[in-house]
């Protein structure tokens, strides 16, 4: 009688288990953004406390004393962390994605697009330290590649976001059935999108130490930062393909007549 209550439905989702699954929680998201913003908030303070008092000159000791120490922190924990997460994904994979229940792997979306809404934050904490960066090269003559703005800007903002962008890349590619079939272009994009601020930095630093151009937005030197930012927008492509399995997940959790694909 229960089948009948219920239709086709039931025939195509899994038997129920008496554990049951927390859908949604907004405590990742939170936790996520508030880890990027307790860090970003403590680069800014540095800033401001150390900026013009040790950061004017990066010929002087104190200059070594204060600012280097933080540009090999950034580097360390950046490479640890951008190494570390992608190979604890991948070693604790889920090899049997066939058999994910419809409420975990609707769990598993939202912690996906929780990810992507923490990179989106940290990429719009960048451009803020970006225009930062930009005042910075206005009032203080530019002496070499690693100025206060440049080592929270480039060594540690730029770090935390494509941390986040290989988390949320490898955490699809091992947990959410439709990413471990292929890799949407869409997605691809989205997270290379970060790391072609390694060129883009690399090529600006090059033509500021030789051409000694001034800092407009408009040089050609600033324009391979326009073209990742244009890559960001394939996230609302990575949001627009996992819709409508998205959809079909909450009718199917919430007791509703499932779509056969």
């Amino acid at each position: 009688m229960a089948m009948t209550a219920v239709g086709t439905a039931a025939l195509e989702r899994p038997a129920p288990t008496t554990k049951e699954v927390k859908v949604w929680s907004a405590l990742p998201l939170v936790a996520m953004v508030g880890i990027v913003f307790a860090i970003c908030g403590s680069w800014r303070w540095y800033q401001q406390m150390e900026g013009f008092k040790s950061g004017l000159d990066a010929s002087e000791a104190i200059f070594w004393e204060k600012w280097l120490p933080l540009f090999y922190l950034n580097l360390a924990v950046g490479g640890l962390f951008q190494a570390g997460i992608p190979i604890y994904l991948w070693l604790t994979r889920d090899r049997a994605l066939s058999k994910v229940t419809p409420e975990v792997e609707l769990q598993r979306y939202f912690l996906f697009f929780a990810m992507l809404v923490t990179m989106t934050v940290t990429q719009t904490i960048a451009i803020v330290f970006g225009a930062t960066d930009a005042a910075w090269h206005q009032v203080v003559v530019r002496d070499t590649s690693l100025t206060p703005s440049h080592i929270v800007l480039f060594f540690g903002t730029v770090p935390l976001f494509t941390t986040f962008a290989l988390a949320a890349f490898f955490y699809a590619l091992t947990r959410i059935p439709d990413f471990s079939r292929g890799i949407p272009l869409a997605l691809l994009l989205a997270v290379l999108a970060p790391f072609m601020v390694l060129p883009s930095v690399a090529f600006n630093e090059w033509g500021h130490a030789f051409w000694l151009m001034e800092e407009l937005f408009i040089a050609p030197l600033h324009w391979g930062f326009v073209v990742l930012s244009w890559c960001f927008m394939a996230l609302l492509g990575v949001v627009g393909q996992s819709l409508p399995r998205v959809a079909e997940l909450v009718r199917q959790t919430s007791g509703g007549p499932a779509i056969v694909r």
